[in-house]
């Protein structure tokens, strides 16, 4: 073991754990947001709010327990040059053996010197630059005047025109891009943590040799992989939460156009009626049977979709609600991550540093990594 290298590497897994406490507190705040999610979109307020909780809590734990094992490092190097055995006995405890049957790659053979303790990079997550009244206007008006025509009003007024107007009624659907957004900002946010973790154990395992050395590395992999587990599933989030934005919005766009032609209906016959009061006994005559019956099924064409709207929410919501179960079953198998290291421990050899995120990369087996996280 060279001591320096691993105090080095120790600093960084600490800085590490503090930069997921960050990730937790925009967990806490933007991926908690729920204004707008009311009326027709209430079932996505109460499920939101705890998509985000079980988010907060799982990066909780990480912060804590990352913080642990950088004590658990320097605690090694603090013992390395003791010879004696209640020592070894406590490098052990920190960093137990591996198992031969662990599926684990050699990392002492890979060439530490082209990666570094100083993070590859490490940003925090904004709030979504683009308003909500503003993916609602470009969902219901996709490239339109509506969006322009808010930006206008709000900067007139210091009001959204859309939150006076279609809140009320539907609720305002450009949440739920907005969510989108800022899940896939925190998704790649976790990434980044996971490449300066992965980075620092390539650099530092060839310093650490034996079976400690050996369970470092292991509690290394288990950690830059499950981060990287971690993040797919916020980007696996964010893509569900789009998908309901822009059925949501379709679905909006329909309804509208329904209650505009009904109101163009309406305004063709008031108008000779307030113009000319003489032509008030047309409206009530069987001569507008037809246009009554049209009216109607108008009526009844816009209960229908309100309808297949609230059943799209609801799909949705259970959509969501399952990708979250499935990351909760995954802690906890997280104890026995056989199976999750036999499926990745080819990608650490690989040389690619952050392959998540890169182009064509799916994160939707990539999930099953968090399992791997030693929470």
């Amino acid at each position: 073991m060279h001591p320096e290298q691993l105090r080095r590497f120790a600093v960084q897994v600490e800085r590490a754990a503090t930069h997921v406490d960050v990730l937790r507190s925009y967990a806490g705040i933007a991926c908690a947001e729920t204004d707008g999610l009311e009326n027709l979109l209430a079932v996505f307020a109460d499920l939101t709010e705890d998509v985000a909780e079980v988010n907060m809590i799982v990066l909780k734990r990480s912060r804590d327990a990352l913080s642990r094992t950088a004590d658990d490092i320097t605690l090694a190097v603090d013992l390395v040059e003791q010879t004696d055995v209640a020592a070894a006995q406590r490098i052990g405890a920190a960093f137990p053996p591996v198992p031969k049957s662990v599926p684990f790659p050699d990392l002492t053979t890979l060439p530490g010197s082209v990666h570094g303790y100083d993070d590859v990079t490490s940003t925090c997550p904004g709030l979504p630059a683009t308003s909500s009244e503003k993916y609602t206007a470009d969902g219901i008006d996709p490239g339109g005047l509506l969006g322009t025509f808010d930006d206008l009003w709000r900067s007139a007024f210091g009001e959204s025109v859309l939150a006076k107007i279609f809140h009320p009624i539907l609720g305002d659907p450009g949440r739920l891009a907005w969510l989108s957004s800022a899940y896939s900002q925190l998704g790649t946010c976790t990434y980044e943590v996971a490449w300066n973790l992965r980075s620092g154990t390539l650099n530092a395992a060839p310093h650490w040799n034996g079976e400690s050395g050996r369970a470092f590395e292991l509690c290394m992999f288990r950690w830059h992989m499950g981060l990287g587990g971690l993040g797919d599933a916020h980007h696996l989030i964010a893509k569900l939460y789009l998908e309901a934005y822009e059925v949501v919005s379709k679905e909006f766009r329909e309804i509208l156009e329904l209650l505009n032609r009904l109101l163009e209906k309406v305004g063709k016959r008031l108008t000779p009626v307030i113009g000319q009061l003489s032509l008030l006994w047309d409206v009530v005559t069987w001569d507008v049977a037809d246009e009554l019956k049209e009216f109607v099924n108008d009526v009844k064409r816009i209960v229908r979709k309100i309808n297949e709207l609230e059943e799209e929410c609801m799909r949705f919501k259970e959509k969501i609600l399952e990708a979250q179960a499935r990351v909760e079953q995954l802690l906890l198998a997280a104890r026995d991550p056989h199976e999750a290291l036999r499926d990745w421990a080819g990608k650490t050899q690989d040389g690619i540093l952050n392959f998540e995120g890169r182009s064509g990369y799916d994160p939707t087996p990539g999930a099953a990594r968090v399992a791997l996280l030693p929470i």
